[in-house]
């Protein structure tokens, strides 16, 4: 290391010093700094692999003595200042820091320099300035900068922080990062249940956001599992359990996750994994009777695919041809042409298999009561022996047969009736919801007289009660089941009986697995599995014979309008090959679920 004054080498003496240390810095140090020392100063640093160098100016104030002319008096000097510009330089630096999530970070730095320094902060090569929260200080009695900013936010302001200290001689900056703490937080929990059937592959998921990022511990039956099969997407904050070929024996039951960072721990929701034995899942025989009257044949470990066809309306609600306005009840014939209760419209529109327009079958002139309109219309059915559709006109209170030809004419079956749901047996017997009444009535082919079948015992939760009851259905025994909509349950009543068994929903109102929120469409196989349109919770549940708990079949995506997601489903219906039909009321369109 070579030292030169204005390009030439510098002397040493008691005056000019340099100094080496180890770590290899080269210092000059000028004693009693002159006039003459004012110059350029060049350190040159060479070995066998070649040269550098560094420069700087070093500028002196002087303010000269003045003596007066008069010898005779004494002499007078001002006092002489001396003022040498340096660079800025750091004393202190500032230092990484770690801070809690709403806490205040505070950073310090000590600097150095002449002309005192302009010093700025910056937080991601951002330039920060004074506002609220965050405030910039600088003490020039002791050179002291501080930086803090308040109520620190992981998506605001973890980072880079840089501090830059610069004047007309040079800059210089320290870039440190502020490190936020975040207890683990879920953002999207595992679901309360997992279905896959067996020797498929299965991985559970859920989002977690903390900082640092959180480690992760599955357990399964609450014994914990190794990591060789768990993972983060970290772009996603998605951590997930990769469950192999999975099976009865090893793979069924309770999953579990525990995460933690040295700020806190949180632990996920339990996740019931039921593994279905591989079964050829066949599609049901074509019946000869109407599916409202008959228990379709479905397997008890079906599945059906989790996004729908829109199969009706679907574009926004509306009164044109390819539009639905709060569509409620659906009928599916043999050859899967629907029939929709268009309520909002006051009309029955019929969409063949694989239509994109419907067409208006019943109700075409418009609201009102007269016999060739309807209001509100909630369930509709086809009496085949009568070629004939058979209507709950809500607002009008009153059941309407009306003819499927033109020409025939149209007849008032029942009237004055709170009317909701409607079904027919094999016999041809009606059964008709009456709502406001609390109970289920049926008229015989042909007949007025009412015969009141279930309910009937005014409002309640009793067993011999019913509150508000929405739609029916009817099995090949004559049981009817219904949607106890006020209650939150769905109730079966055996022919002749006198009170009735809940077969699905005995917890009240919610939305955990033994829970229904305002069921509305109900429909029941041969098995006795129980299918209902959850209306509130936005989801189709299937409730075994016998079973404690349900399990979603559809939906259960939150309220939304993606194909695998619902709103206020009301009507449901299989067609003969087991195929799910649902009423997305909240959507204004049909969804349709392929059985797989």
């Amino acid at each position: 290391m070579t030292w030169f004054f204005n390009d030439q080498p510098l002397p040493t003496n008691d005056r000019l010093q340099v100094t080496e240390t180890d770590d290899g810095t080269s210092i000059l140090t000028i004693r009693q700094a002159k006039l003459a020392d004012e110059g350029v100063y060049t350190a040159r640093a060479i070995n066998a692999f070649g040269e550098t160098e560094a420069h700087t100016t070093l500028k002196i104030d002087c303010i000269k003595p003045i003596i007066n002319t008069n010898l005779n008096t004494a002499l007078k000097v001002t006092k002489v200042t001396y003022a040498v510009v340096e660079s800025p330089m750091f004393i202190v630096k500032p230092t990484t820091q770690k801070v809690r999530q709403g806490e205040t970070a505070v950073f310090v730095s000590n600097v150095d320099g002449y002309p005192t320094p302009i010093i700025t902060w910056l937080l991601n090569g951002k330039l920060l300035t004074a506002k609220e929260g965050v405030e910039m200080q600088f003490d020039a009695t002791t050179d002291q900068a501080n930086l803090s900013i308040q109520n620190v936010d992981l998506e605001q302001h973890a980072g880079s922080i840089t501090c830059r200290v610069e004047n007309e001689y040079g800059d210089e900056e320290e870039t440190v990062q502020l490190d936020i703490l975040v207890a683990p937080t879920i953002i999207e929990d595992l679901p309360k249940q997992q279905e896959t059937v067996s020797e498929q592959d299965v991985t559970l998921k859920l989002i977690v956001r903390g900082a640092p990022r959180p480690s992760a511990q599955w357990f399964f039956k609450d014994r914990p599992i190794g990591s060789e099969n768990a993972s983060v997407d970290e772009a996603k904050n998605e951590y997930q359990l990769l469950i192999k070929q999975s099976t009865v024996a090893l793979s069924e039951g309770t999953y579990r996750v525990v995460l933690k960072n040295e700020v806190g721990e949180v632990q996920s929701t339990p996740c019931v994994l039921t593994v279905l034995e591989s079964v050829k899942l066949t599609k049901v025989k074509p019946a000869s009777i109407p599916l409202r009257a008959s228990s379709p044949d479905i397997h008890p470990n079906a599945k059906w695919s989790q996004n729908g066809i829109t199969v009706a309306g679907g574009n926004g609600y509306g009164c044109e041809i390819n539009q639905l306005h709060d569509p409620c009840g659906l009928y599916i014939n043999d050859d899967q042409t629907i029939y929709v209760a268009d309520s909002g419209n006051h009309r029955i529109v019929e969409w063949k298999s694989g239509a994109t327009n419907g067409k208006v079958v019943t109700g075409e002139n418009g609201h009102g009561n007269k016999a060739h309109q309807l209001s509100y219309p909630v369930d509709v059915i086809v009496d085949k022996e009568r070629d004939s559709f058979i209507i709950s006109d809500h607002r009008n209170q009153r059941v309407v047969r009306w003819p499927r030809q033109n020409g025939a004419s149209r007849e008032t079956i029942i009237s004055n009736i709170s009317c909701w749901g409607l079904t027919m047996d094999e016999n041809g017997s009606l059964y008709v919801v009456e709502w406001k009444k609390h109970e289920v009535r049926r008229y015989k082919i042909g007949g007025t007289e009412e015969t009141v079948v279930a309910g009937g015992n005014g409002y309640g939760n009793h067993l011999d009660q019913l509150s508000n009851p929405h739609y029916v259905f009817v099995d090949r025994d004559h049981s009817l089941y219904m949607s106890d909509f006020g209650n939150h349950r769905v109730m079966k009543w055996e022919q002749g009986a006198k009170h009735g068994i809940v077969v699905a929903s005995n917890q009240g109102q919610g939305n955990n697995l033994t829970q229904l929120n305002r069921p509305q469409g109900v429909v029941v196989d041969q098995l006795g599995t129980v299918y209902v349109a959850d209306y509130w919770n936005h989801r189709i549940i299937r409730w075994l014979k016998g079973a404690t708990q349900e399990s979603v079949i559809i939906g259960g995506n939150g309220q939304g309008a993606r194909s695998n997601q619902l709103s206020c489903p009301i009507g449901l219906s299989f067609d003969r090959y087991g195929n799910l039909y649902v009423v997305d009321h909240g959507n204004h369109r049909v969804q349709k679920f392929n059985i797989e």
